[in-house]
């Protein structure tokens, strides 16, 4: 069973919601940088889906798109061991013993054949069968360790003296054994053991003769145990192959033997059914109070079909083995995954406004004056002197290309043309051809549904009490815009009401000609404050504004300031 001291988090490095490009391959690009510095167990992540132009970017330089990861709220398979440690059928008793201490835990899933979670087996439940005081018919109280019934198979039997099998019969079938030990004189040992039927018999003897023909040759018990290693005459032994007596020779002597006896018996008569499992997809914090406040430590995990798929305990609780989170291209709880709040946040890689969420210890953050985050993640290659793959190269450069609409963004620095510099010697891809085959890929607007349209790039920004959203999207023309116009802003009056936003606009930017035009709808108080030429209802233009982040942001803070 896995301990906490080789225990490695998981660390997902992803994006913010509605990912774009730059926040999509940032979080791949970064996640195999740490790889080459040694990390485990990372991985990349994406918060929503791609838009066109990040699938042709991925596509065209055959790497996948990060996994889908819609919360990063800890569920069983992020604490769960899953070594699957369990007790099945044909475990005895002193298995079930030696499995709980080599665990170091008071209780052990039982499943079946088929791996199915049948019950629990707890070290409890062995001590009370073997320990506790029982009264037989006749009044007389005995404890179950010196009860001379076992109940196991002659297999079991064998396996646990470490025997020598010299004859057995019927070796799976379980049944009740009357142990009898012969220390004794023949003539009252006999007299002792003629109450009990001979099938029922299992008599422990040493190096006697006597003892041996008498239980075999003139009884025909079911088991004859020979301690010590003992002689056997060949008589007795083809006696019993006749009358169908197992016989058993092991090294233990016989007060070793009898005590082992008792604890062949299978664990299946001590399973403690209608436990407690949880499912491999139960929320840590939806049953992490029931776990902790149990009497009990340990707790099986399973599928949707009752499969025992691993093992979680109270120690699993511990905060330390919490997911990690490495935040790329935004640096706001609001705009992360879901449950990020419930992560380890260890790392901010950004270019935003800064709006940090709170920690309560250090971490690592980058936040810098660039135009694209994956132009952090090119000078973290680079000063570490580490060459990302051509494909890898060749994707990060894309993704500085589109954020940047190819260097012509405001928000564009000297920085991001070095970096798409440095990637171009790698990947030896043209970037110039590259801009021109992105930003050649199909229109948003005409190849999605309005209410996609609006999420795609969006992002969330509050001002007082108030929560307004503005999202961009990249139109060779507006052709498609004019076309859609109403559906759009319908959906956008929808998404007001779906997410009770003050305010919404979408931008569509028109890279050839440096311009935007402004698609927005809200409360009234945010609509008057709009300084922009209004060509009708709810449309705006933005000539020259290109950037939502340097140019209308700062802008929009300026003018909706009297509403905090």
């Amino acid at each position: 069973m896995s301990t906490e001291n080789n225990f490695i988090p998981k660390t997902i490095v992803i994006g913010h919601k509605h990912p774009d490009t730059d926040s999509m391959v940032s979080a791949v690009a970064y996640a195999e940088f740490k790889e080459k510095l040694g990390s485990k167990n990372i991985i990349a992540g994406r918060a929503g889906f791609p838009n066109a132009r990040t699938e042709f970017l991925f596509k065209k330089f055959k790497i996948p798109l990060p996994e889908l990861i819609q919360d990063v709220i800890p569920d069983m398979a992020d604490l769960m061991n899953s070594d699957k440690i369990s007790l099945n059928e044909g475990t005895v008793l002193l298995e079930a013993v030696e499995s709980l201490q080599q665990q170091r835990v008071s209780r052990l899933p039982f499943v079946n054949s088929k791996e199915k979670f049948i019950g629990m087996i707890s070290t409890f439940d062995i001590m009370n069968k073997l320990f506790s005081v029982r009264t037989k018919p006749s009044g007389k109280a005995v404890m179950g360790m010196l009860e001379r019934k076992v109940t196991t198979s002659l297999s079991l039997a064998a396996k646990i003296l470490n025997a020598e099998i010299i004859n057995i019969h019927e070796d799976k079938e379980l049944k009740d054994l009357y142990v009898y030990v012969a220390a004794q004189g023949l003539y009252s040992f006999r007299q002792r053991i003629m109450k009990r039927s001979p099938d029922s018999l299992a008599i422990v003897v040493g190096d006697r003769d006597d003892i041996q023909f008498m239980s075999v040759m003139e009884l025909g018990v079911k088991l004859l145990i020979v301690t010590g290693n003992g002689h056997i005459n060949e008589t007795v032994i083809a006696t019993a192959k006749e009358k169908k007596t197992t016989i058993f020779r092991t090294a233990f002597d016989s007060a070793t033997a009898v005590r082992r006896l008792k604890f062949s018996e299978p664990v299946e008569f001590i399973i403690q059914k209608n436990q407690t499992a949880f499912k491999i997809t139960d929320k840590v914090t939806e049953v992490r109070h029931k776990i902790l406040s149990s009497f009990e430590d340990l707790f099986p995990v399973v599928d949707d079909n009752g499969t025992l798929l691993g093992t979680v305990s109270k120690r699993d609780m511990d905060d330390t083995k919490k997911i990690r989170l490495i935040m790329v291209d935004h640096n706001n709880l609001k705009q992360a995954v879901d449950g990020a709040n419930e992560a380890v946040i260890v790392e901010i890689l950004d270019h935003h406004h800064l709006d940090y969420p709170t920690t309560s210890y250090p971490i690592t953050v980058t936040n810098d004056v660039v135009g694209s985050t994956c132009t952090l993640v090119t000078e973290k290659y680079k000063y570490m002197n580490i060459k990302p793959s051509k494909n890898m190269a060749g994707l990060l450069m894309g993704a500085i290309i589109d954020d940047t609409l190819f260097l012509k963004s405001p928000t564009s620095t000297t920085r991001d043309k070095d970096a798409i510099d440095w990637l171009h010697g790698i990947c030896k891809v043209s970037p110039e051809q590259l801009a021109s085959e992105l930003f050649g890929v199909g229109s948003v607007i005409a190849n999605n549904l309005p209410e996609k349209v609006l999420v795609i790039d969006k992002k969330n920004y509050n001002v007082g009490k108030h929560t307004y959203s503005i999202a961009q999207v990249e139109e060779a023309n507006f052709n498609n815009f004019n076309l859609k116009f109403e559906d759009l802003l319908t959906a956008a009056n929808a998404l007001i009401k779906k997410e009770s936003l003050s305010f919404f606009a979408l931008i569509v930017t028109n890279l050839s000609k440096e311009t935007s035009l402004m698609l927005a709808s809200g409360t009234h108080d945010f609509m008057e404050l709009l300084p922009y030429n209004k060509i009708k209802d709810n449309l705006y233009d933005l000539p020259g504004i290109l950037s939502r982040k340097k140019q209308l942001l700062p802008q929009l803070i300026n003018v909706f300031h009297p509403l905090e």
